[in-house]
């Protein structure tokens, strides 16, 4: 009769994986997130300004500069040869302001 506390040496044999059937290619998010690379960059952002956008200290932003800015968009601009990140705002004169999000 054999020692129920032996371990017997060999192979394991172990049931796949359920994700092995969901297993895909690399995702290249630089594919999927940047459209014209040759206009795009990344930020990063300092400061809680924009947080009601959903953009917090740290976070890391990607600007592709050829996108046309719009009203009521968040946008980057540079202010005194610094980058600062609001969202558009227009009056009826047309004239563009920037407007800090709560």
């Amino acid at each position: 009769m054999s020692d129920p506390r032996s371990i017997k040496r060999g192979t394991v044999s172990q049931f796949p994986s359920p994700a092995q059937d969901y297993q895909q290619t690399q995702i290249d998010l630089n594919k999927i997130l940047i459209k014209d690379r040759a206009n795009t960059f990344v930020l990063r952002v300092y400061g809680d300004s924009m947080e009601g956008a959903g953009i917090y200290d740290q976070d890391e932003i990607i600007v592709e500069r050829t996108i046309k800015p719009r009203t009521g968009k968040v946008v980057d601009v540079s202010l005194d040869r610094e980058f600062t990140i609001k969202r558009l705002g227009v009056d009826r004169e047309g004239k563009g302001w920037l407007l800090r999000v709560f």
